[in-house]
């Protein structure tokens, strides 16, 4: 599961083209680092989505799915499109983390909560998450060049830190219980709520 935080500058993406990778948001947009195989997409944020040309410059045809908020029309009408129904935290009671993707999905506060809640659907054993920096003193924005919207969510994210750092906790809780295994791989990263591992040392086995 692939964030967009300036950390994944100090990785080597080309390593994970022949992985199966999620990527979030803009994550396309990391093809500049040398990411050129895509597997799955997630995009919920409609504010990100309805944006001006956000929609039109999504590589629809590069990934096996994209996982997309059934509340936006897409700009292609892709065959690989999997429409999924969310509601924002703030409309839920308590966290949950959601094993049936064909029921509404609490938001957690981050679209790497979703990512979770479909890398445990589709089956995987071993989840690693880079680029999930939630660390907004040292390591601000992106590591590509942001719209707008993105601007603007930094500083909600900034005030949401926590509250994301407690969702990707219980759904990597959830996942460990059912003998999925969740690490951050990341270099530099506040994400410590989950097993750190060695980014380089993965692809040394």
């Amino acid at each position: 599961i692939i964030g967009s935080s300036p950390s994944l500058s100090q990785l080597d993406l080309t390593k994970l083209n022949n992985e199966y990778t999620f990527t979030v948001n803009r994550g396309y947009k990391l093809e500049t680092f040398g990411l050129n195989k895509f597997t799955y997409h997630i995009l919920q944020d409609t504010d990100l989505y309805n944006q001006k040309g956000i929609k039109e410059e999504i590589p629809y045809n590069k990934y096996k799915n994209i996982f997309l908020y059934a509340g936006v029309t897409p700009e292609a009408n892709s065959s690989n499109i999997i429409y999924y129904d969310y509601m924002k935290m703030m409309n839920y009671q308590e966290l949950a983390f959601q094993t049936d993707l064909t029921k509404l999905l609490p938001e957690g506060y981050t679209v790497i909560f979703s990512a979770l809640e479909f890398a445990y659907w589709l089956g995987f054993s071993k989840v690693y998450i880079i680029g999930v920096d939630l660390d907004y003193t040292n390591l601000k924005g992106y590591v590509y060049a942001e719209s707008e919207q993105e601007k603007q969510r930094q500083k909600k994210s900034f005030m949401n830190a926590k509250r994301m750092m407690q969702s990707i906790k219980a759904a990597s809780e959830h996942m460990q219980r059912s003998g999925i295994q969740v690490y951050n791989a990341s270099p530099t990263s506040c994400l410590n709520c989950i097993p750190k591992v060695n980014y380089e040392e993965l692809f040394n086995a």
